[in-house]
């Protein structure tokens, strides 16, 4: 008990001068002044950028941008070096089917690089690996593709009408009826085939979409994926009657009034406590898919992929603490809040100083764990 709690001492020490050397360094974008949100251009534009994975997203000023842009790709760099040496025989995909054939056992080691960042040309290897998708393809040939074809498909007419919705602003999903909705379509029919007790929700088209991206079209591969990367959602999080996404935003707001009782009071005594679930549902049903920019949306998936839903719980809080110590979030009503916080998570490009919060703090001192969140959704489902 000493020696852990000796730990948590000095990684809170650890976070203190973190933080008092970020202050000295004046830095740009979130860490240094969370109203960047105010600097995020929101209008249509013919100059937008189109990302690597062909989302044309919204911008902070384009001062911020390089700077950032500058810093990730040097702290990208060094966390490439160090994954070649600590897993040199992790496969890198350059386009097709990711090759599954090297296990990557689960480990200390390997859950603090993932939450570290996983590199863009190791992630799919990765992915198929901590989430048992390589396994589970391995151990079923050629059932994706019977499931796929099955003509039976009560989702089938549902999953259609949603295609056109996913991801407008994607190159790749453009225009209806293009090869990747098709492709989607597909896996979510094969999905809702073999899961039928979930079958299929409005958000999965989303998160299906995002790996059907980044495993580049492969449909078996993301099918499989797919299916590892619900399994580490919370249950009943696309149950039919909502109820089971209902229980995680309850669980969500009870933890944050214990926890966090003077943002509670705050928001409460603004009137945003009854505008804000539909934030926090959003967060929790698309895992952040179209709330936060691109990278920092990957670099959450690292750590869920590897851990589970409790990571969705400790990004979220760390979002609203950063919004809230930067006083800007206190000095507005509750339908201002509900505006900034719909778009301050595209202000979050450094997701490095979220995950400072989410898991060096948050997770030192052991609040957001997941006996706890067990517990709170048993008693928000009765």
């Amino acid at each position: 008990m000493a020696h852990r709690l000796n730990e948590a001492r000095m990684a809170e020490a650890r976070l203190k001068e973190k933080r008092d050397k970020r202050e000295k360094e004046k830095a740009t974008g979130v860490r240094g002044n969370m109203s960047m949100a105010k600097h995020i251009d929101t209008t249509a534009s013919a100059n937008h950028s189109v990302s690597a994975l062909g989302f044309e997203y919204r911008q902070i000023s384009a001062g911020r941008q390089a700077e950032h842009t500058r810093s990730y790709m040097r702290y990208h760099s060094n966390r490439s070096a160090r994954w070649a040496a600590a897993f040199p025989n992790v496969p890198r995909f350059t386009g097709g089917a990711v090759d599954i054939s090297q296990r990557l056992p689960k480990s200390s080691k390997l859950k603090r690089f993932c939450r570290k960042g996983i590199p863009i040309d190791l992630r799919p290897a990765v992915w198929m690996q901590i989430s048992g998708a390589a396994d589970k393809m391995k151990a079923s040939p050629g059932k994706y593709e019977e499931l796929a074809t099955c003509s039976d498909d009560k989702y089938a007419e549902q999953i259609l009408l949603d295609m056109h919705r996913t991801f407008p602003n994607n190159i790749h999903f453009r225009p209806d009826g293009c090869a990747r909705q098709k492709q989607l379509h597909r896996v979510l029919v094969a999905y809702s085939n073999h899961n039928p007790g979930v079958g299929y929700c409005q958000g999965m088209n989303f998160l299906c979409g995002m790996l059907l991206l980044i495993l580049d079209g492969n449909e078996e591969q993301t099918f499989w994926m797919f299916d590892g990367f619900i399994s580490q959602l919370p249950p009943n999080m696309f149950a039919e009657d909502m109820k089971g996404i209902q229980a995680e935003c309850s669980t969500f707001f009870a933890i944050m009034k214990e926890d966090y009782p003077e943002l509670s009071a705050e928001l409460e005594k603004r009137g945003a406590l009854d505008v804000m679930p539909a934030i926090v549902v959003k967060w929790l049903i698309n895992s952040y898919v179209d709330t936060v920019p691109e990278e920092t949306v990957l670099r959450i998936w690292d750590a869920l992929i590897y851990e589970d839903w409790k990571v969705l719980y400790r990004v979220g809080f760390a979002i609203l603490l950063m919004a809230y110590r930067s006083g800007e979030l206190m000095t507005h009503d509750a339908a201002t809040i509900l505006e900034f916080l719909s778009n301050i998570g595209w202000a979050l490009y450094d997701v490095n100083a979220v995950f400072e919060v989410a898991f060096e703090e948050i997770d030192v001192k052991g609040k957001v764990r997941r006996a706890r969140i067990n517990r709170l959704r048993l008693a928000n489902r009765t």
